[in-house]
């Protein structure tokens, strides 16, 4: 360890005898990190289809792996999702990273309406997850016990059309969304097919 003579006074006000950088003194014991790091909190949103994770210390980032999570219904639980999530962005600090879903994970998990509706029905569980700094590897979570997410916030984002096309020999209208939708609500009396973008399309149908 340098030592700069400003760092510390005695009582009676006397600088601290300064070591320099080129004599530094050696410390007469190190205690290494033996401590696996741990998820201190979570938050799943289905709005923006991310997953947030909070460490219990600075991890290493490159030996972080998103598709070692697993979302599940239950603490006790054999049919969840495993993630195939692979864009992720971590904190400054490397104690936090967002995992961006992707489209098969948020379809699947959208598709399933037990699954990650609610605090209640969304739980993690993870084998390899990630490292510390000092290549303690963070300890299993079976899916057998898994862990209750901290945080959730449920979809709140209304689903658009995407796009459509039209077959005239089968007599068919293909309807593509932003999202998974509930095939059983599906009114085709609520949508129209009209020549120009400015056209007057009149709802006739029932309420």
């Amino acid at each position: 360890m340098a030592l700069d003579a400003a760092t510390i006074d005695d009582v009676f006000g006397r600088d601290v005898v300064a070591i320099a950088r080129n004599r530094g003194l050696q410390a007469k014991s190190v205690t290494p990190d033996t401590i696996s790091p741990t998820i201190s909190s979570s938050k799943l949103s289905m709005s923006t289809s991310t997953l947030f994770i909070a460490f219990s210390e600075a991890v290493n980032v490159s030996t972080f792996v998103s598709t070692a999570i697993v979302i599940q219904a239950s603490a006790n639980a054999t049919d969840g999702r495993a993630l195939t999530a692979t864009d992720i962005t971590f904190a400054d600090d490397a104690q936090s990273c967002t995992v961006i879903l992707s489209d098969a994970d948020e379809d699947h998990v959208k598709r399933n309406t037990g699954l990650a509706t609610g605090l209640s029905n969304t739980f993690v569980s993870y084998s390899g997850l990630v490292a510390d700094l000092a290549g303690n590897s963070m300890e299993t979570v079976r899916n057998t016990a898994a862990a209750q997410i901290t945080e959730f916030n449920g979809d709140s984002v209304k689903p658009y059309l995407t796009g459509f096309g039209i077959d005239m020999e089968l007599g068919n209208v293909a309807l593509n969304f932003s999202e998974v939708m509930n095939a059983s609500s599906v009114n085709v009396r609520k949508f129209s097919l009209q020549a120009t973008v400015d056209g007057a399309a009149v709802d006739t149908s029932n309420p």
